[in-house]
Parts: structure tokens; C-alpha cells; sequence
């Protein structure tokens, strides 16, 4: 691995009660790479970031993540994890969610940089108004842009997203996409969603994942696998217009 490889995996294997989940995954991700995993529900996509951030461990094959075992490599790390199952009638405030993601450990408390890290991110993301807010109170967009910062308040070097864009509008998504090319400038992105509308020019390489793994550096070339995938044809355009994913099958 060398100084540009953000994070590897050499044949990687995983299962759950006998059944295989991820077979013989090959990956390779670069510095300020900016990765789309897609794929149909059940692929794999949420275990391999799971494998990433060092919450699971591989059956067989090798994990590495800036050169190291992914727990150790953990604080250079940002995670947003998927927030459809977040109880929202939980009584906490925007600053108090975000705050978690610079959680010092058991009997610390918060230092001033904790705070001021926080509320940088929470500017730059355009959510300082929110604050004092509950989360119950806010929309889906606002919703992603606090769980965002909450990751990116680590600091982090490299940023997972799982499905990230889900349950929020069209015009809202776009904004997102944007925002996290601004992010992409500063850190290696890896993003996952089952929605073949996340290929978009935003984007520099796709994957697709439904088991096995296949890399793309060109979006275009992804249009032949998805159809694997999905064992039917599917008619797509590129760059933000709708797709179609015919049924004949």
C-alpha cells in the first residue's frame, strides 16, 4: 500500500450463518477519490462499510485502511451511518447531536476545541441557525446536513456514507451532491445507496456491488454491470435525468 491508498481490501470474504455476503472483494481507493458503491438491496453495501470502519471483521482476506487495521486507523475515519430507524422523539438538540461525534470517552468532558469544532462545521454546512433546535423539528435536508457534520466533526480523512440521499427531495439531493464535492476537495469520499440515480457528475469512480464487486472509473462503463445486477435490462442517462429499470425479466 502506498501513501496515496486510502483504504484496500485483498479478497475479502464475509458471511452470516453459512450465507456469503461479500465474496473475494478486491478494492482499492485513493486519496481524494470520490466513490459510489451502487447495487440492489441485500448486495453488501452497508457490511463493506462496516468492514471499513473496523465494526466487523472479514471471514477471510485483508481490510487496511491507511496502511493499518481499520480500528486503528478509526480516527481519521468519518461515518454517517443510515438514519431512516434515528427515533426523531428523542429529546436532543441539533449542537448536542453533532457534539457526540467529538465524544472525548467515559468521565471526560468536552474541551473548548471539541465546541469550536463543532460550530465551524455546523457553518460551513449551513445549519448554525438550527442549533438550539430539536431534532424532531427539522426536514429531511437539514436532517442530512447535521448527521453530516456530526461525522465530519472528527476531522476525518476518509468519509463513509450510507444512503445518505434517502427519503429526501430531488432539488434537495443536487444541493448535497454539491456540497459533499466541496468536501471531496479535503478528503477521500465512499458512498453507497441501491438508487442508480447516484451516478452523477459529481462522482469520479462507480462500483457496483451485489456480492462481488466491479469498479468503474468512467460512469458510463457502469451500465452493462447494473443490468448483471439486476438481472434485467435497464435504460439509463447519466448526469441528474431520471432513469428507468425495466421489469422484463
Amino acid at each position: 500500500m502506498n501513501n496515496s491508498t486510502v483504504v484496500e481490501m485483498k479478497n475479502v470474504y464475509y458471511e452470516i450463518s453459512g450465507k456469503i455476503v461479500l465474496e473475494n472483494i478486491n478494492l482499492k481507493v485513493e486519496k481524494n477519490d470520490f466513490l459510489a458503491i451502487i447495487g440492489p438491496n441485500g448486495g453488501g453495501k452497508t457490511t463493506l462499510l462496516k468492514l471499513i470502519v473496523g465494526l466487523i471483521k472479514p471471514c477471510k482476506g485483508v481490510v487496511k485502511v491507511f496502511g493499518k487495521p481499520p480500528e486503528l486507523a478509526r480516527k481519521n475515519i468519518g461515518y454517517m451511518p443510515q438514519i431512516t430507524h434515528y427515533n426523531y422523539d428523542f429529546p436532543i438538540t441539533v449542537f448536542e447531536t453533532v457534539l457526540m461525534g467529538r465524544y472525548p470517552g467515559p468521565l471526560k468532558r468536552y474541551s473548548e476545541k471539541d465546541i469550536k469544532t463543532v460550530e465551524k462545521w455546523l457553518k460551513k454546512l449551513g445549519v448554525w441557525n438550527l442549533r438550539d433546535k430539536n431534532i424532531n423539528d427539522l426536514s429531511g435536508g437539514q436532517i442530512q446536513r447535521v448527521f453530516l457534520a456530526r461525522a465530519l466533526v472528527r476531522e476525518p480523512k476518509l468519509l463513509l456514507l450510507d444512503e445518505p440521499t434517502a427519503s429526501i427531495d430531488p432539488g434537495t439531493r443536487n444541493s448535497f451532491y454539491k456540497l459533499l464535492n466541496k468536501i471531496n476537495r479535503k478528503m477521500t469520499i465512499i458512498l453507497v445507496s441501491h438508487d442508480v440515480g447516484v451516478v452523477s457528475k459529481h462522482v469520479k469512480k462507480i462500483a457496483c456491488l451485489n456480492r462481488r464487486i466491479f469498479v468503474h472509473d468512467d460512469p458510463k462503463e457502469v451500465l452493462k454491470s447494473i443490468e448483471e445486477l439486476y438481472k434485467c435490462p435497464v435504460n439509463i442517462v447519466f448526469h441528474e435525468v431520471p432513469h428507468e429499470i425495466s421489469k422484463k425479466h
